[in-house]
């Protein structure tokens, strides 16, 4: 049987993983394909041998583009199922199998919800064009949800939780609170909340008289306006509060992300919106203390009691200035719980593993 993935890589880096994690599982299975359009070479480095790689390059402008339509025709043309990613993906996608393979399968992956810079016009030509997908497949409950109130998508629409590679899981120890790192993992855009991570930080000062170290790896977003303005504006915080600079780094894109895991005394996620984001699921298996904002599924990832992390509202300064005082405070006895309870809880849930035989289940069943 062949299989076709297709994701356009200008997109969410986490998306780009799953494919990466994804498609490597079913290549033991399936002969696989993956389609990249806006090419970004050093993304071709980490798939299997045995993976058929086709490039479409990127161009200039924005919208639909004839040449991206026509690259991935001609892929569909050639396969059973495919697997695609992002609104934008989705639908190029669905267009070529009903115009040139009505027989392929699609299965279309949804990453997010509760996007408020997403085109609202978008969003529902997207929701209407998954009458013709075969199956959509979402990373949270409620994505999953929210596109189960369409009638017509009630029962083609599912969860399959994100896999990790397997990860050494590191015993934290309590240390001194004035020592402590705390990272950040991610894009630096408009959704990852900067502003207020900044001014939380600036408030625990306030209140503490010292800050942990805090870095954030992750390269700076420029694909559209709002979020190269949240980085000018992260840039004018941090020069307006020298306590605050000395105490926080960009540190850019970074190769080796478990040994960041394993010096840090915690990760912060603090997106005002997201899927279920690859961070938390590789600090849940890590062992490192995890405080995330409550949205999407991250109640019940992470449990609303602290069973498995600590929660803050995204919009509350004052919500994630708590939270930090939790991650810098926690007490060994506290971390080792929390930290074991998350690692059984993404040993069973969020594992490369399980999430390819979920896959191959759904693929055998759509047949």
């Amino acid at each position: 049987m062949k299989i076709l993935f297709v994701i356009d890589t200008l997109g969410s880096g986490g998306a780009q993983r799953l494919l990466l994690n994804l498609a490597n599982g079913l290549s033991a299975y399936f002969e696989t394909t993956v389609l990249i359009y806006n090419s970004k070479e050093k993304f071709f480095n980490f798939f299997k041998d045995d993976i058929k790689i086709v490039k479409i390059k990127r161009t200039k402008g924005k919208g639909v583009k004839f040449g991206v339509f026509i690259g991935i025709w001609k892929e569909i043309y050639k396969s059973e199922i495919v697997i695609s990613y992002m609104p934008s993906t989705n639908i190029y996608c669905i267009l070529g199998k009903l115009f040139f393979n009505w027989k392929a399968k699609i299965i279309c992956n949804e990453v997010s919800i509760s996007n408020i810079l997403e085109s609202k016009f978008k969003r529902l030509i997207t929701n209407i064009s998954y009458i013709f997908a075969t199956h959509i497949v979402c990373n949270t409950n409620a994505q999953r949800n929210y596109l189960k109130e369409y009638f017509f998508l009630k029962n083609k629409t599912s969860t399959i939780y994100n896999g990790c590679d397997k990860i050494p899981f590191k015993k934290r120890f309590e240390k001194e609170v004035q020592n402590k790192k705390l990272i950040i993992i991610g894009r630096i855009a408009y959704p990852k909340n900067g502003i207020r991570l900044l001014l939380a930080l600036k408030l625990f000062y306030k209140k503490h008289k010292f800050l942990p170290k805090v870095e954030w790896a992750g390269r700076v977003d420029n694909s559209n306006k709002e979020n190269e303005l949240i980085y000018d504006e992260m840039i004018g915080v941090l020069r307006k509060n020298p306590v605050l600079k000395n105490n926080f780094k960009f540190v850019g894109e970074i190769q080796n992300i478990i040994e960041f895991y394993e010096e840090a005394d915690g990760l912060i996620s603090p997106s005002i919106y997201e899927g279920l984001p690859f961070v938390i699921c590789e600090a849940m298996l890590n062992g490192c203390p995890i405080l995330a904002t409550n949205i999407s599924d991250n109640n019940i990832i992470l449990g609303n009691k602290e069973e498995k992390g600590f929660l803050c509202d995204p919009l509350s300064v004052t919500s994630i200035c708590e939270g930090i005082e939790k991650l810098v405070f926690i007490k060994e006895e506290k971390i080792t719980k929390m930290t074991l309870n998350s690692r059984i809880f993404a040993e069973k849930n969020l594992t490369e593993k399980t999430m390819v035989e979920k896959y191959k289940l759904l693929i055998e069943n759509s047949l």
